[in-house]
């Protein structure tokens, strides 16, 4: 069940980032971007969410998510009561993070170039003329950096766990399915 609920909780990240998985990307999608373009929209994540502060921003995105799958998973299968259980699960979520702002660290630089990249693709030059006049202001910098940071306002906590639950429960028959199908896969195709 955990596991599923790990599942859900990346899908759901992933689907706030890519609405559609099966959308086929237009030829635009894929070209060279501009570099004219991509210089201004590297200045705009430059502003919007400074180099400095980006593995901090990133890390309370996930400690948000972590805690919204966790009271999703106590929602669904009841809070972990046992003490040397408690522990373990405890441990296993410091492990987690630890190792996520680790591979965050190193990742995170490349995953801003693909934004840039992808600014550049998807805006106009004139857009992005704009949308960097928009972040360069104070409420558009504040807007920006806020973003991340809605993600633990109480109201979407609530919604954003719900929604977890519920999908980690219609999930766990298929879950269930699937161990029994690969059991009687094993099962039925011994290792040579």
């Amino acid at each position: 069940m955990r596991r599923a609920l790990a599942t859900v909780g990346l899908l759901l990240a992933a689907g706030a980032a890519t609405p559609c998985f099966a959308q086929a990307e237009p030829a635009s999608a894929t070209a060279e971007p501009d570099p004219r373009s991509l210089a201004l929209a590297t200045e705009i994540l430059d502003i919007s969410y400074p180099p400095e502060r980006r593995l901090a921003l990133s890390m309370r995105r996930l400690d948000s998510l972590l805690a919204q799958m966790e009271a999703a998973t106590a929602a669904t299968t009841g809070e972990i009561t046992d003490p040397g259980a408690r522990a373990i699960y405890d441990r296993y979520q410091a492990d987690l993070r630890r190792e996520a702002e680790r591979v965050l660290a190193v990742r995170s630089p490349l995953t801003y170039v693909a934004w840039a990249r992808a600014y550049a693709r998807r805006f106009t030059y004139a857009e992005l003329v704009e949308i960097r006049a928009f972040v360069a202001t104070p409420t558009g910098t504040r807007f920006v950096q806020r973003i991340g940071e809605i993600t633990s306002d109480p109201d979407i906590v609530r919604a954003q766990t719900a929604t977890m639950t519920a999908v980690a429960a219609a999930v766990q028959p298929l879950e269930a399915r699937f161990t029994e199908d690969i059991r009687a896969y094993i099962a039925s195709h011994p290792r040579r």
